[in-house]
């Protein structure tokens, strides 16, 4: 029980009384009580959420590569499934074709949303050359490629169009043993933003990386230290979303 103090407690009484009162002398005289209208001043207010898009067709020119673009059907049942960290069997990346299109739908079968990164990998092996795709983000704000992926390790580049710890737009980075050895940062500014098709590519040519959207060269680096062959894929965080189409490999050994 709260303890109440007496000239507290009389306090209450008097304004209750004199609520009681206003209330009867404004339902006597046929006057209606004043409210501030809420539609007027809300208590809350909340952001508009964006609608969302249909995604529409994906541009004609996927990046630098001339290859034949390979089908989505080929692509879901022919590639691997990586995730990072490892998953049991039902919690593993979800990748499907939806519109003729390769989408990333969350983890297991339920598609349900996962911070973890899943990579789905060509089991070709790749020496010069590399992946090239068109996407369209609904809602990860992560996405990228894979090349060279094999057990020695793999280069990965990632896109953020949300802030991330560091403020990072791109990362082209080195993975040995699941550790990351950035290549490539650059912070600030997205390059991308979502409900639009962007055109990526991550290939290698010699002793070095070079990373293209919508056919502009947004990092290239020397690796004096080459990982070798391996495949190439594609990237990003298990929440589910992100579209690819006209995927092109060229490089194969």
């Amino acid at each position: 029980m709260h303890y109440i103090a007496p000239r507290a407690a009389g306090l209450l009484a008097l304004f209750g009384v004199v609520a009681t009162l206003l209330l009867a002398a404004a339902v006597a005289t046929g006057q209606q009580p004043v409210v501030q209208a809420e539609a007027d001043h809300p208590i809350l207010s909340y952001p508009a959420l964006a609608p969302t898009l249909a995604a529409g067709a994906p541009p004609q020119a996927a990046g630098a590569l001339a290859s034949v673009a390979l089908s989505a059907d080929t692509l879901v049942a022919d590639w691997q499934v990586i995730d990072m960290p490892a998953a049991l069997p039902d919690e593993r990346g979800h990748w499907v074709v939806q519109d003729g299109q390769v989408l990333q739908d969350g983890v297991g079968p339920t598609g349900a949303m996962s911070m973890s990164e899943t990579i789905l990998v060509s089991p070709a092996t790749i020496s010069d050359g590399g992946i090239s795709t068109s996407f369209y983000d609904e809602l990860t704000g992560t996405v990228g490629l894979v090349v060279r992926h094999s057990a020695a390790g793999f280069y990965r580049l990632r896109l953020h169009t949300d802030p991330t710890f560091d403020y990072e737009a791109l990362v082209l980075e080195k993975v040995i043993g699941g550790v990351a050895m950035p290549l490539v940062v650059q912070a600030g500014e997205p390059l991308y933003q979502r409900h639009a098709w962007y055109a990526l590519s991550l290939t290698v040519d010699g002793d070095r990386l070079i990373a293209r959207l919508n056919g502009t060269v947004v990092a290239s680096v020397q690796d004096l230290a080459l990982l070798p062959p391996g495949g190439a894929g594609l990237y990003a965080r298990a929440l589910g979303g992100v579209r690819f189409a006209q995927v092109v490999v060229d490089g194969e050994e």
